[in-house]
């Protein structure tokens, strides 16, 4: 019985140190794409015009190809980023999956007119 009890325990020990925890202060700087993926396959883009800059107070400003360009709040939820652009009105919130983020790279996940995407940034 002992036994079992112990394995149940390392068994949710282990799932929650398997699920990704990412800190808002992680986050915080000047982020710029370096590789942008569709399906694997590189987009036809300069990746370089893909940029976040997240700040302290938990305000972002994003900018993209096509001259593209968005601000407003974000959070983190476990390896989920949460953003929602207040400068158009009813803009809905969107979240895109962190599938990594240390010191000096970020890679995020996203849907794009329905494909998946991958896009990798560094911090400047």
């Amino acid at each position: 019985m002992k036994s079992r009890y112990l394995l149940l325990v390392l068994a949710i020990f282990s799932f929650f140190m398997s699920c990704e925890q990412y800190s808002q202060q992680q986050l915080i700087g000047h982020w710029v794409g370096v590789n942008a993926l569709q399906k694997g396959t590189p987009l036809q883009l300069n990746p370089n015009e893909i940029q976040f800059l997240f700040k302290k107070n938990g305000t972002y400003t994003y900018q993209s190809t096509i001259g593209y360009h968005e601000a407003g709040l974000f959070n983190l939820e476990g390896d989920l980023l949460f953003s929602k652009d207040t400068l158009q009105a009813n803009a809905k919130q969107k979240a895109v999956k962190i599938l990594k983020l240390n010191q000096d790279s970020l890679q995020l996940e996203m849907l794009a007119n329905g494909k998946e995407q991958t896009i990798l940034l560094i911090k400047k």
